[in-house]
């Protein structure tokens, strides 16, 4: 929260986040700008991946499919969520949404230039399945608390997190 106080000079979040973390400096007057994708030099990917806000389904065996794809449809398409969400859940895919957005003039702010960056960045790849993996961050998470709090061996740690991520990747 150093960003937020005005004590750090930069912060890495989610484009979605963006507004969150800048919002509050941009009132006080600051000027925040959202800067390059950081990557080692002469590399392709920055390390960095893109991910859906949201996601909509529909369950196959639905009682009532119609009903259920004329809402999944509403809340990506239609003119009053639009209005209504604005850049809430992210930027929109819906070329509908973001027509409405651009005539109302919602297309704007620190998360919008985020996600324009984003967007034109050739170093941004897809999100592995294996990136957010309960499991494996489950772990991860064990062996970080007890290195840092319980005074845990870092190499019996590692290993145990090594053995954890090759049998849940395969």
């Amino acid at each position: 929260y150093d960003f937020i106080n005005g004590v750090s000079a930069g912060n890495i979040c989610w484009v979605s986040d963006a507004g969150y973390y800048c919002e509050p400096l941009i009132q006080k007057g600051m000027n925040i700008v959202v800067g390059e994708y950081l990557r080692i030099p002469g590399s392709k990917l920055s390390g960095w991946y893109a991910k859906p806000t949201s996601l909509y389904c529909i369950k196959r065996d639905t009682k009532n499919p119609e009903a259920a794809a004329k809402l999944v449809n509403f809340l990506v398409n239609s003119q009053e969520m639009a209005k209504q969400q604005g850049l809430e859940k992210g930027i929109p895919l819906s070329r509908s949404m973001l027509e409405v957005l651009e005539a109302n003039d919602q297309l704007k702010g620190i998360q919008f230039e985020a996600d324009k960056r984003m967007s034109s960045s050739d170093s941004i790849g897809k999100m592995s399945q294996y990136v957010e993996n309960a499991e494996l961050l489950g772990t991860f998470e064990e062996a970080a608390e007890s290195i840092l709090f319980e005074n845990g061996d870092i190499e019996e740690n590692a290993a145990r997190l090594y053995d954890a991520a090759v049998s849940r990747l395969k």
